[in-house]
């Protein structure tokens, strides 16, 4: 799985190459993709508007890395989530530990109203 990075400032937004699953045979690599990019990185933005699925492994997975990047004193947002992936936050209420936004620009701009 193949994710690309852009800085915003000092936002890193971070996005899979094509469109893909969140989903258990998958997870491993996207977790390793996800960790290699954003290493120094405090503000992350993780753009879902490719992920068409996801699965337990996968919402698990975006826990970790939530918690991944908090250990280090930084945060992750999640913007621009498909309808479908949306229906699993609002099913296992995940989405209670997230902040997600409609866009990237608005989950970027989200870092700012607080700085």
């Amino acid at each position: 799985m193949k994710l690309w990075m852009q800085d915003e400032g000092d936002v890193a937004v971070v996005g899979l190459d094509a469109s893909a699953d969140l989903m258990a045979d998958g997870v491993a690599a996207f977790r390793a993709a996800f960790e290699s990019l954003v290493t120094e990185r405090l503000r992350v933005v993780l753009d879902l508007s490719r992920v068409d699925g996801i699965d337990s492994s996968g919402l698990g997975t975006l826990v970790n890395l939530s918690r991944w990047v908090a250990a280090r004193g930084g945060e992750l947002r999640l913007a621009a989530v498909s309808r479908p992936v949306e229906m699993v936050f609002e099913i296992t209420r995940l989405y209670r530990l997230f902040e997600i936004y409609g866009g990237v620009p608005e989950a970027v701009a989200s870092f700012e109203a607080r700085a």
